[in-house]
């Protein structure tokens, strides 16, 4: 009963580990698509209506 509770531990902390990897990269490019679009806007003489 331990050995497959341990088992399904370990399978929980692999999808854990992907989850975070995944959280990580969807974090890194908002931040890269706000930056690019803050740089954007301030070169560009563009105004909206």
């Amino acid at each position: 009963m331990f050995s497959r509770l341990s088992a399904v531990a370990k399978w929980f902390d692999k999808l854990n580990q992907f989850l975070a990897y995944v959280a990580c990269t969807m974090l890194v490019l908002i931040i890269l698509a706000i930056c690019v679009e803050i740089v954007t806007r301030s070169f560009s003489s563009i105004t909206n209506p």
